[in-house]
């Protein structure tokens, strides 16, 4: 498991001081790699522990898998419980279908033109999967509510290839009648749908972005579970998710929209008659291709903000409101880890802060930020470690003995280390690159004195070269190049930790092998060399190791 720390900053318009709202609290390879894209994901409580839980469908398997939440933002290393699709997922939503306190899922089966339905059971498993038919479709949205005010859930379903939506009635059992369509106009390709009340009728609307008539659809509820006719407004180039909020605080619902391929997301106002007025377009950026867009208010302002995935750039957009429907300039947080696809916003760990879940496509497929205040912190600012540099570590020390901490990070993408020295206020230098040699792929940094010269050293472990690399400090905040110690062929470590094992007053490096399932020993010398390594055998694949006195007996473990 790869535990990665990412604070990033925002400051409300109103707010004195900063706003945290987001901390990357965890990125596990335990949980189950997910190939295609655009990754169908949502929250909600499966096992009725006031907890909320994910689900994400995993389309190469056509399965959904279940990870259950602890209450505190973390949730099970592995999905908890696995459900076989019979087709290929393109959407996910939830609901209590039959009326017995469990929820049931409803599944978008892009490949065989139907919904797919799941009744829960109180153990924790799904009945088979039950078949509603939607024609020649080719569903790939739906949503669930209840559309003809009988207390009983329904669903709508964005059809892409027959270019219309779908009213599927429940009868609260568990069944639904046959589809209701409703036209989306000719090569309109339905692409995501959202619902709400847009003309205080209290009767539930639909809104679709039709991605191949780039424009956005809103059908006005009647409240017996049929709609007027389409009203469209115009989009940008392929609109591809759609969320809403009040973002001007006037009572009604209002709109935002990703144009995937304008590279930008539009405001929609609404108007007390379910009419709409564009309000303004915000940039996210060349070649960002933003696919998902989530609303909250993040920063606790009362002010609705906006969150948004950019598969096409490996980030996270967000835009933060001023309460009258315009937004500050976009913000970006790098996702280091892969492409984010879909993102949905929660309170996961009940403190009252919006929290964000982001479907990533990569082997790590579930990134989690936690929200929350924090009023140390100043507006975020970024340092380059350079392109393509997979950073995978950081450690601070102080390396120029001035008093003010420093940072050294290693590049696994790069091949390198970078120290980026500290002015004392918050800011760094530019970064001062040492090799750790070619193919070394460095995985894992921390600092300490070696050699007793009261000048911080740094020791990195070389994945890629199978060697940890040490290198000795000047005082200065400059090195000597690295000199390198073998952890043995194929060990590929990942982790390094430092202590004296042998109560020698000289510190000692341990190191993780994960290729060879082990921890090796070096043990230090006055002059900042080591010993050979020595091994311990461990249980499969080691990636993290620290130090500690755990029974309490003056020799560190």
């Amino acid at each position: 498991m790869i535990i990665g720390i990412l604070t990033v900053c925002f400051t409300s318009p109103k707010s004195k001081e900063p706003i945290c709202p987001f901390l990357l609290v965890s990125q596990t390879q335990d949980w189950v790699p997910v190939a295609d894209r655009k990754l169908p994901i949502a929250l909600c409580d499966f096992n009725n522990d006031n907890h909320l839980d994910i689900i994400v469908t995993e389309r190469g398997n056509n399965e959904m898998h279940i990870f259950l939440g602890y209450g505190d933002g973390k949730f099970s290393k592995n999905p908890t419980t696995s459900i076989a699709c019979s087709s290929l997922p393109y959407s996910i939503a939830v609901g209590d279908f039959n009326n017995d306190s469990w929820l049931d899922i409803a599944v978008a089966n892009h490949n065989h033109n139907n919904i797919g339905i799941f009744l829960g059971y109180d153990n924790g498993t799904f009945a088979i999967e039950k078949i509603h038919s939607t024609g020649a479709s080719r569903p790939l949205a739906l949503s669930v509510h209840d559309f003809n005010d009988d207390k009983q859930l329904d669903i709508v379903v964005a059809n892409g290839g027959t270019n219309n939506i779908g009213i599927l009635l429940g009868y609260g059992n568990g069944t639904f009648a046959n589809q209701i369509t409703f036209s989306t106009g000719f090569d309109s390709f339905p692409h995501a749908i959202v619902v709400a009340d847009f003309n205080n009728d209290n009767r539930l609307d639909i809104a679709v972005a039709n991605a191949g008539t780039n424009n956005i659809g809103v059908f006005l509820g009647n409240g017996n579970g049929t709609f007027s006719n389409q009203t469209t407004y115009p989009a940008g180039s392929y609109p591809v998710s759609l969320a809403v909020g009040d973002f001007n605080k006037d009572g009604r619902m209002d709109i935002v929209v990703s144009n995937s391929n304008d590279h930008n997301v539009c405001i929609l106002l609404g108007n007390d008659n379910g009419m709409f007025t564009s309000q303004g377009i915000y940039a996210t950026g060349f070649g960002s291709y933003p696919s998902s867009v989530a609303v909250r208010d993040f920063n606790k302002d009362d002010r609705l903000d906006i969150i948004i995935a950019h598969s096409g750039s490996n980030n996270l957009g967000f835009f933060v409101g001023h309460g009258d429907g315009t937004f500050e300039k976009q913000r970006l947080y790098p996702i280091a880890i892969g492409v984010p696809q879909m993102i949905v916003a929660d309170d996961l760990n009940n403190d009252t802060w919006t929290d964000v879940v982001v479907a990533v496509d990569n082997a790590f497929n579930i990134a989690v930020f936690l929200g929350g205040p924090d009023k140390n912190l100043t507006n975020l600012k970024t340092y380059s470690t350079g392109g393509n540099a997979y950073t995978m570590s950081v450690a601070v020390g102080d390396f120029n003995n001035d008093a003010r901490l420093d940072i050294v990070e290693a590049n696994y993408g790069k091949d390198d280390i970078g120290v980026f020295l500290g002015d004392g206020d918050g800011n760094f230098g530019m970064k001062i690159k040492y090799s750790t040699g070619s193919g070394s792929q460095p995985y894992f940094v921390t600092v300490g004195d070696f050699n007793n010269d009261t000048r911080l050293d740094i020791v990195v472990a070389n994945y890629g070269t199978n060697n940890i690399g040490v290198f000795l400090g000047k005082g200065d905040g400059n090195f000597f190049n690295q000199t390198v110690y073998s952890t043995g062929s194929g060990s590929q470590p990942n982790s390094v930790a430092i202590g004296d094992f042998n109560n020698d007053t000289r510190q000692d490096i341990v190191v993780a092998n994960y290729g060879t399932n082990s921890v090796g020993i070096f043990l230090g010398k006055d002059n900042g060399t080591f010993s050979n390594q020595t091994t311990y055998t461990t249980d499969d694949y080691p990636i993290f190791v620290t130090v500690g006195d755990l029974n309490k007996d003056d020799r560190l473990d």
